[in-house]
């Protein structure tokens, strides 16, 4: 589980830390999600990953909160830095529901592969991982976009 925190706090970093331009909202996304979604669909460790995760989460064993705190907050908490950074006029309210909507979105990629591959779901077979990240960082950035205009 530290490895996927660190993998992803190294993801938001790396693009805030570019020198060579400034950083767009989407490169940050698109990282985001890309250092998100890859481990866990892994044939092996991803699978085992999320066994691990529904199981503690229907019959919990570690300590309370431990998930939480060592995982979910250091990693939302540098996304929730980033898009502060990017999207100055965006309240912290906004920045919130905007990282809602991000690892929703992902996880729902990830849950949705799952009954994909038990038989075609209305056609999703042919939309590629690379095409649904791309619509998740276009969906997301225009959204974000948005909301951080109309606070100008």
């Amino acid at each position: 589980m530290a490895m996927m925190r660190d993998v992803r706090i190294s993801s938001i970093d790396s693009v805030l830390s570019q020198t060579d331009h400034v950083p767009t909202l989407e490169e940050l996304i698109r990282a985001f999600a890309t250092a998100f979604i890859e481990p866990l669909i892994d044939q092996n460790t991803g699978r085992r990953f999320l066994k691990l995760i529904v199981r503690e989460m229907n019959d919990p064993r570690l300590p309370k909160d431990m998930f939480a705190k060592e995982i979910v907050t250091p990693t939302l908490t540098a996304l929730g830095k980033a898009l502060t950074k990017l999207c100055p006029h965006l309240d912290q309210k906004q920045i919130n529901l905007s990282i809602i909507s991000i690892v929703g979105q992902l996880i729902h990629v990830i849950r949705i592969r799952e009954m994909i591959k038990m038989g075609d779901v209305v056609g999703l077979q042919a939309i590629s991982l690379s095409e649904i990240i791309d619509h998740i960082v276009e969906f997301s950035t225009t959204a974000i976009t948005a909301a951080n205009e109309r606070k100008v």
